[in-house]
């Protein structure tokens, strides 16, 4: 039979898993289930309108309920060109209905059509059921035969339908959609597992860059479990001081004199034990952390230097990393004024590395960075090349120099693109009267091609590892 477009709710979700959840045990068929999340929809909104936005929602319901999910014997395409030619036919008869020249109105079985729930039905002999559960997330479920052995081509079948060109009212509109999807029985029998487990799977396929398709593993949950074990100590570690700052050595290349450290954020937790950055960061930045837990190392990294000077080494640099997240405040400039006014720094001795924004990499607050340049701060990109900042940026952005990425460095000693591309971003950057930092730089053939190119500062763990505050010898860097 049709799918049939009836009231939405993510009960009725779940009722209707169930109801294929039955059919599939009592088939002793498998059932791949899916979340599919419409990418930055709030765009199409923001941009057209919601009437807009309200039409497309519905277009694809009308795909997926008009056999996008036509992949038992099929490819992606010839299950969703069904679905576009029926979604492309409706438009048209609805077409001559509606008066004027942009979009009316939407009536109301429209809208219900807008927020669509799909009931469970059969599609060339494959079940299927496909509802909304919520503004830009569908759930569809596809049996699988036989000849389907991961479901993965009945999940493509899905993405194809969303993805296909939409046309409405004469403009034509793409978008792009994550999957996260999970099989029964393999990753569950019941409903609420299934969709909690295919949600899982939406996540990854998120963090990895959206527009990806990613299947339910254990080890989505096992990474699942350690974020939310990560978050809720989160607070605990700041406020009772379980983070620590390491500081790694930066060398001037001319003279092979100290330039100063970077600051290194460091969690050891009681239960978790070592926790990486690279693990715990983007937890901080999901929940918001990242602004008190920057601003602690900040402070941190400013007073340990501070202390330093009065040993005689006022020249020297402290780097700290900095989140986009931080950035969007308009009150960080004043923050960090604040931290330098504490901590008796000068302006000139703080070094901020910028990271680009992965939500939104156009989106650089030039105004706050501006404030900061004004302080007297110094600014660099981080790991420049491996992220969307441009060439533009480098005319743009009130920066005083780059910082090239480990992933470049480290291919240098060897024939390969990134040794032309190094030589080219040093050269490159010095006619554009900004510095450069070489990080991870292990080997003295590195050093070596670096001091030939011209880079000005480099790092790594040749030259020095990460250690405590309290581990620096005074003595032999007064010396340096």
């Amino acid at each position: 039979m049709q799918a049939v477009i009836e009231t939405p709710a993510r009960a009725q979700a779940f009722a209707q898993l169930e109801l294929a959840l039955y059919q599939a045990r009592a088939s002793g068929k498998r059932l791949v289930v899916a979340v599919i999340h419409l990418d930055w929809f709030y765009r199409i909104n923001e941009t057209k309108g919601m009437a807009y936005g309200s039409e497309m929602i519905r277009a694809v319901a009308e795909r997926l309920a008009a056999g996008g999910q036509r992949a038992a014997g099929t490819s992606p395409e010839q299950g969703a060109q069904a679905a576009g030619l029926a979604a492309d036919r409706r438009q048209k008869e609805e077409a001559s209905s509606r008066s004027g020249s942009g979009i009316t109105a939407v009536r109301e079985a429209d809208s219900q059509h807008a927020a669509s729930h799909l009931s469970w039905g059969a599609v060339r002999g494959a079940e299927m059921l496909a509802c909304q559960i919520g503004e830009n997330d569908f759930l569809l479920a596809q049996e699988l035969d036989r000849n389907q052995p991961d479901g993965g081509l009945a999940v493509e079948a899905m993405k194809y339908a969303v993805e296909s060109a939409c046309e409405l009212e004469g403009v034509e509109s793409r978008l792009t959609a994550s999957v996260g999807a999970s099989i029964y029985p393999n990753d569950g029998r019941t409903s609420e597992q299934l969709l909690s487990r295919a949600e899982t799977a939406l996540s990854r396929a998120k963090a990895q860059g959206w527009g990806k398709i990613c299947f339910y593993s254990l080890e989505d949950t096992e990474r699942l479990n350690r974020w939310v074990a990560i978050e809720a100590s989160m607070r605990t570690a700041l406020y009772e001081r379980q983070f620590t700052i390491s500081c790694q050595p930066i060398y001037r290349i001319s003279d092979g004199k100290l330039r100063g450290f970077e600051a290194l954020l460091r969690w050891n937790h009681p239960e978790l034990g070592s926790v990486s950055p690279s693990e715990f960061l983007p937890v901080a930045e999901q929940n918001g952390w990242i602004v008190p837990i920057g601003e602690w190392v900040l402070r941190e990294a400013c007073q340990m230097l501070s202390s330093m000077q009065i040993y005689g080494l006022e020249q020297l640099i402290v780097t700290v990393n900095v989140s986009p997240l931080q950035l969007k405040d308009p009150a960080f400039p004043s923050m960090v004024a604040n931290v330098l006014n504490d901590t008796g720094l000068s302006p000139a001795c703080l070094e901020l590395e910028i990271k680009e924004d992965k939500q939104n990499p156009s989106d650089q607050p030039l105004e706050v960075l501006t404030q900061l340049r004004a302080q007297g701060v110094r600014l660099v990109i981080d790991e420049f090349g491996t992220g969307s900042f441009s060439l533009a940026s480098l005319k743009q952005l009130p920066i005083n120099g780059l910082k090239i990425s480990p992933a470049f460095t480290q291919h240098i000693d060897m024939p390969s693109a990134e040794r032309h591309i190094v030589e080219m971003v040093i050269a490159l950057a010095h006619k554009l009267g900004l510095e450069i930092t070489a990080s991870g730089v292990e080997y003295i053939e590195q050093y070596r091609l670096l001091q030939e190119w011209g880079c000005d500062y480099v790092q790594g763990f040749m030259l020095g590892k990460p250690m405590k505050p309290d581990e620096l010898d005074l003595s032999s860097l007064r010396q340096s």
